[in-house]
């Protein structure tokens, strides 16, 4: 019934060095800052299409909200992708959760940027539905792989010392999880519910 208790090691170098510092914090309100910058068009208000546009759909709110943890993803990837270079050490479910929400940012805001050059068309891109939509519930499977996979808890399979960017990288992933179970809602709401 009682499990030994496995002594944890010391903190390593690499986890003293994976602290956050005032830098990363620096960069992760850049990060936010950039995010509302390119996301702008999509969450103003003044944003008026068709009544069954996608993005119209979502209030207000929850746009900027996706915004900001999009903003926070992004600069994930080239904090993590740094330390990739100075030693190798593989990546717990936190670090592989904010990098791979960070990639779907920096691959789909491309087009978003695009659409805000005055020589663009007038219609929103693709992209920037699949970003407002896939990226909330993309965190929502993340997150429901992690905890499946025992990840969370003291019992979990993997009992490893955490470092800072591990741990800020499954805080993220559950306000990702969150968005994404308010998306999983409205998914249901407007196809079971015929709300168009």
């Amino acid at each position: 019934m009682n499990e030994p208790l496995v002594p944890r090691s010391p903190p390593g170098p690499d986890t003293k060095r994976e602290r956050f510092s005032v830098r990363d914090l620096f960069i992760l309100i850049t990060g936010v800052g950039i995010a509302l910058a390119v996301t702008r068009p999509i969450w103003m208000e003044s944003y008026q299409q068709q009544g069954d546009d996608p993005i119209q759909v979502v209030p207000v709110v929850v746009r900027v909200i996706v915004a900001i943890l999009s903003g926070l993803s992004f600069v994930g990837v080239p904090l993590l992708s740094a330390r990739l270079t100075r030693r190798r050490t593989p990546w717990g479910p936190g670090k592989i959760s904010w990098f791979s929400q960070g990639v779907a940012a920096w691959l789909l805001w491309p087009p978003i940027v695009f659409h805000q050059l005055p020589r663009s068309s007038g219609d929103m891109p693709w992209s920037s539905v699949c970003w407002l939509w896939g990226t909330p519930l993309m965190g929502l499977y993340m997150t429901a792989a992690i905890l499946a996979g025992g990840w969370f808890g003291r019992r979990g399979r993997r009992r490893m010392r955490r470092s800072g960017r591990e741990q800020f990288g499954l805080i993220l992933s559950c306000l990702w999880a969150c968005t994404g179970l308010y998306f999983l809602g409205l998914l249901y709401w407007i196809d079971l519910g015929g709300k168009r």
